[in-house]
């Protein structure tokens, strides 16, 4: 009689520690889209863990703060799209190992990539992170999701969007692209130029600005533009470089870069400054430095 009452209550002692595991009945099935469009699974309990998640291109290494963030990002080269999971009330759980996953989703529904997170007690937890390249030709256009599970119970999502590779012609609406101009001041007030040429002399205080004007840009949504400036000398690397991002709320009408002309730093001979979108060049302008 005890073993038969053994084998009919295995199904239910089975039962028992899958609920336990996931955590099942702990959340309300219906979601909750908070600000910053992380969407929310909240726990039934006031003081359950929680999670808010962020996107983003990289990480200030002085300042800590989070560049890029944003739900649309493009693909291309060296870039990733990171995610950040801060959570709330992670206190009450600490007197045991917790355990998070985060799980990246192709436009496909499938799992891209998957990172588990073991926290244990004396931890100093800061957030939960996470990364994937989105390098042309690795990854496809598209709408995907990162979610944050918690004991193997989701917890929180957020959707995003990656874009196609940037294509330089598609930039403008017609064919007569601005040209970068040259100056040897810029304007307080207005940022303008100041006696535009392509020759310039070396001096003490002297400088070169460059600046392009971004007229009649296409549209690009929700996107953040990327710009680059970098200048040459006769050398084929770079001696300066200028990275701007511009929001999708940035309304600017030019971006602007310049270097010292001082003897110290520069020499006669001819030099160039290019502007790259999206790691792609998209305009050049060569000038000459003199004693």
């Amino acid at each position: 009689m005890k073993i038969t009452k053994t084998i009919l209550s295995m199904p239910f002692l089975i039962s028992l520690l899958f609920l336990a595991g996931t955590g099942c009945g702990s959340r309300d099935e219906k979601p909750v889209t908070l600000a910053g469009s992380t969407i929310s699974y909240p726990p039934k309990k006031a003081d359950g863990v929680s999670a808010t998640i962020s996107l983003y291109r990289k990480t200030d290494k002085k300042t800590g703060k989070r560049i890029g963030e944003g739900t649309a990002f493009t693909l291309m080269e060296k870039t990733r799209v990171r995610a950040m999971a801060d959570i709330a009330n992670l206190s009450s759980e600490r007197e045991k190992e917790l355990m998070f996953h985060l799980n990246w989703v192709g436009p496909n529904g499938k799992s891209l990539y998957k990172k588990r997170i073991g926290v244990f007690p004396n931890d100093s937890l800061l957030g939960i992170r996470s990364a994937i390249s989105i390098l042309p030709g690795s990854r496809q256009p598209g709408n995907y999701k990162i979610q944050l599970y918690f004991f193997r119970e989701l917890i929180a999502e957020k959707n995003f969007r990656l874009f196609p590779e940037f294509n330089p012609a598609s930039f403008y609406r017609d064919k007569s692209q601005p040209q970068i101009a040259l100056f040897k001041k810029a304007g307080r007030k207005t940022g303008n130029g100041i006696a535009g040429d392509t020759v310039f002399k070396i001096g003490k205080k002297g400088k070169v600005h460059a600046l392009f004007n971004l007229g009649d840009r296409m549209d690009y949504g929700a996107r953040e533009l990327l710009f680059r400036f970098e200048w040459y000398g006769e050398g084929a690397i770079a001696f300066y470089r200028k990275r701007i991002g511009l929001s999708a709320e940035d309304s600017s009408p030019t971006i602007k870069s310049s270097i010292s002309t001082a003897p110290g730093k520069r020499k006669e001979g001819k030099y160039s400054v290019k502007l790259f979108l999206f790691n792609k060049q998209i305009a050049e302008k060569k000038f000459v430095l003199l004693k």
